[in-house]
């Protein structure tokens, strides 16, 4: 029987915004920027990124945002780019050594038969909502990246591979706990219910964050599911395992996402009352 209190609830709420913090201190890592519209940024990107195929729209936000807030469009590709280094590898060797066990043999045969069945056109539309959503976020800064892209590219890449060990290992650390209290949403969830043994929830969990992360549909739409019922129908229950998706997903999947929606509201509010402000004399 599932019973989730509202101690686990607050914890929940407690690990996505240490998922948010751990993912800003990353980027100040890399880049000068303030706090603030550093957050602003990574929430409002995991708000594209939750409705985008492939988690598409993400990183065009932040990348307007960064940019906007006066980094320079080299330093900010840079910055992306070791992020997405560490990020993969980490997601890598973890993956492979999941793998290489029993089972994580058992999980992946399933979630690739899962993403087997999705259909070609997730890829495509992936493909046409990066280029857009990048094309109207960026359009104001357009003509300076059109005219300077070679010089931009090459100058990103020598600041990619110039990077300092020290801030390297900085974004490894705060990588790692922003993947660390995503994965922990479903085991404080599931804490306490009865028949869920260490490698069940072990299983459900790796499945849970590798499919919202790295499925091509928005927020690994099927795939996550797939995994939770293949895994949990059986001990809890269909009507015990809906309830627990739907819980997860919001913490996991839609917390971050609504955070990230009032960031935009807000920017849009604040651009309008900037254009419609008359100058003074």
């Amino acid at each position: 029987m599932l019973n989730v209190g509202w101690a686990q609830h607050a914890s929940a709420v407690a690990l996505v915004m240490l998922d948010l913090v751990a993912r800003t201190w990353r980027i100040q890592a890399l880049l000068p920027i303030r706090f603030r519209p550093a957050f602003a940024a990574t929430a409002a990107s995991d708000t594209l990124a939750a409705v985008t195929p492939a988690r598409a729209g993400g990183e065009p936000v932040r990348f307007a945002r960064f940019v906007n807030a006066g980094m320079t469009p080299a330093s900010t590709l840079a910055a992306m780019a070791v992020e997405t280094l560490v990020g993969g590898a980490i997601l890598l060797l973890g993956g492979l050594a999941f793998a290489m066990s029993s089972i994580g043999r058992s999980l992946v045969a399933s979630q690739a038969a899962a993403a087997s069945r999705l259909p070609w056109w997730w890829t495509v539309t992936s493909v046409v909502v990066l280029v857009a959503v990048f094309g109207l976020l960026v359009r104001g800064h357009w003509r300076a990246i059109r005219d300077n892209w070679v010089s931009t590219v090459r100058e990103s890449l020598r600041q990619t591979i110039s990077q300092p060990i020290g801030r390297v290992l900085m974004v490894t650390w705060w990588t790692l706990v922003s993947f660390v209290a995503r994965a922990a949403i479903l085991p404080l969830l599931i804490a306490g219910a009865a028949g869920v043994t260490p490698p069940i929830l072990w299983m459900t969990t790796v499945g849970a964050v590798y499919g919202l992360l790295v499925a091509p549909t928005p927020g690994g739409v099927g795939v996550v599911e797939l995994g939770f019922f293949a895994t949990l129908r059986r001990i809890l229950g269909v009507a015990d395992v809906t309830i627990l998706l739907v819980i997860w997903r919001v913490y996991a999947y839609g917390l971050s996402a609504a955070i990230g929606g009032i960031v935009l509201i807000d920017t849009w509010f604040a651009k309008r009352r900037d254009s419609g402000a008359e100058p003074e004399g």
